[in-house]
């Protein structure tokens, strides 16, 4: 989920560099998302990229048609 560069893009705002009112900025990783609703892109991503995400512990994974997902078991009383 490349949010972060979407935003910025949709926004017109450019990334800052490595620092931002002096403070360290990490570099951000990924695509840009824009172009794909508005039809100017056939893809975001090739078939031999690898990409993926972590919320809240649950974590995936993909490449091409392929998908690897992992939800922690639950913990605590109510499990």
């Amino acid at each position: 989920m490349d949010i972060t560069p979407t935003i910025l893009e949709l926004a017109g705002i450019p990334h800052p560099g490595n620092s931002f009112q002096g403070r360290k900025v990490l570099t951000v990783r990924g695509k840009s998302w824009a172009p794909d609703p508005s039809g100017k892109a056939e893809v975001v991503h090739s078939q031999l990229s690898v990409r993926g995400w972590e919320l809240f512990g649950q974590q995936e994974i993909h490449q091409g048609a392929w998908k690897a997902i992992y939800v922690p078991s639950k913990k605590g009383k109510n499990r």
